[in-house]
């Protein structure tokens, strides 16, 4: 048997979905307005890298929370 794992996505604050590696995430339909509070902000395009996506932030972030938005549908 292969490699499988589980994780937990949490979309909303009474759904949340558990999803293998063969299932896809599901997206949003239309855009939603989200606030946050924070300290700087970068604006960057995701690039390929092997089965995924990266972006590149400064180094100084290092070990620092941040979160990731996607602008484009």
């Amino acid at each position: 048997m292969g490699l499988y794992w589980r994780k937990v996505y949490k979309y909303d604050c009474n759904i949340i979905a558990t999803m293998g590696m063969s299932e896809k995430k599901p997206v949003a339909e239309k855009p939603m307005e989200i606030t946050m509070l924070g300290y700087e902000v970068v604006e960057k395009v995701a690039k390929p890298c092997a089965t995924s996506a990266r972006i590149l932030v400064p180094k100084d972030w290092v070990g620092k929370r941040v979160r990731v938005v996607r602008l484009d549908p």
